[in-house]
């Protein structure tokens, strides 16, 4: 084992999910986000001068000091994924319990999805992925209906449609390691027969239709893809949007008014927005 770097990021938390972007890039590879708080890790070889000042490049541009907002220190060997495994806890939300392959877990009536979370997003953890699970309790999809899900991650949100009757899933990230992560979590919950997973965006998936999309990401990625996603839904088919902040929400709706969709259902968890929108018979999907 060796030492490793960690970064403490006295940063608005509205920049989190952008930045741990932008630091997996630089070969960060563990987070821990709290609020105005970011943790990141590197291992201490990958550590450089370079990658400090651009990390520090990354806290200017969006007018952060790195004088005043960055904090490093080394801390010494230890088996940090027996650690961050340990620290991983089973999360509810609507009607599904997603929980790690080594957790024991009482009968509780709801969808359990058994998701080891590796280096993708998706674990429940991150409101945006709990807001998605209860928009979809809330409406299940049809039967046997097509789903796609942009930006899968860890897969959760392909593999709790399916669980609740979905027939298939297509599941597509620019995020290499979702790939084998997802695929994975889909063997594990015995669905790997019905969900496909490739890496890149749209132009990986089928073209559709699809009676539910999944777009789990950020408002600056959502609105340029939103005539796609549109137009590979099914008639009547259902878009679920995530990673928007509040302070987004209206910018978004017209957006989405703009390709003929309507809010259906929305949901709220601590600065974070979503959403169901539909098209019903005004949407015409690509075949």
């Amino acid at each position: 084992m060796t030492r490793t770097v960690a970064l403490t990021l006295h940063v608005p938390e509205a920049h989190h999910d952008l930045l741990i972007a932008d630091l997996a890039d630089l070969d960060f590879e563990a987070f821990e986000s709290e609020p105005d708080v970011l943790q990141a890790w590197i291992p201490a070889p990958r550590w450089s001068e370079a990658v400090r000042l651009s990390v520090a490049g990354l806290l200017g541009a969006r007018g952060v000091d790195p004088h005043e907002a960055l904090t490093v220190e080394i801390i010494e060997a230890q088996d940090w994924n027996a650690t961050w495994e340990a620290s991983l806890e089973p999360i509810e939300a609507g009607g599904f319990v997603v929980a790690p392959s080594w957790a024991d877990l009482a009968p509780t009536g709801r969808h359990v999805l058994r998701i080891d979370p590796k280096m993708s997003f998706g674990t429940g953890y991150h409101e945006s992925t709990r807001l998605c699970l209860r928009l979809l309790s809330e409406h299940p999809p049809e039967a046997g209906a097509r789903v796609l899900d942009v930006g899968t991650g860890t897969g959760v949100l392909a593999l709790a449609a399916l669980a609740m009757g979905a027939g298939e899933a297509w599941g597509v990230d620019v995020d290499p390691w979702s790939v084998p992560n997802a695929t994975e979590n889909a063997e594990r919950n015995a669905m790997g027969d019905r969900f496909f997973v490739a890496e890149g965006s749209l132009e990986v998936a089928p073209e559709g239709p699809y009676g539910l999309i999944f777009a789990n990401i950020l408002k600056s990625t959502i609105l340029p893809m939103l005539p796609d996603l549109t137009a590979r839904l099914a008639l009547g088919g259902d878009l679920v949007l995530a990673g928007i902040l509040r302070t987004e929400r209206n910018e978004v709706v017209a957006a989405c008014e703009s390709v003929g969709l309507g809010v259906e259902a929305e949901a709220t968890e601590n600065e974070w927005w979503a959403c169901r929108m539909s098209g019903g018979e005004g949407v015409e999907a690509s075949t």
